[in-house]
């Protein structure tokens, strides 16, 4: 239990009395509201279970990384001129 997110550690703590309050809200809503707001939590459900999350490693993967060290500073010059040459100078 000492290991869990703070994000699941609020949902323990407020979880209740979240559920409480919506529930005493909903009660006293028209009956056709109360259907509204069950669509709204049903589609809230659907759009949480998208699938399991993509890994970011694809991302990264045409990004060229055998880059010289001159074709590095090459670079940097292009991008931040002149002045980050003697920073990098051997």
């Amino acid at each position: 239990m000492g290991n869990e997110s703070p994000q699941y550690a609020n949902r323990r703590e407020y979880g209740v009395d979240i559920v409480q309050q919506i529930t005493a809200k909903v009660r006293v809503l028209p009956l056709e509201c109360q259907g509204a707001v069950l669509a709204f939590v049903e589609e809230l459900e659907s759009k949480g279970q998208g699938g399991p999350r993509r890994s970011s490693y694809g991302s990264c993967a045409d990004i060229r990384t055998d880059l010289s060290f001159s074709e590095f500073t090459q670079n940097r010059r292009e991008m931040w001129g002149q002045s980050t040459d003697t920073e990098l100078d051997p």
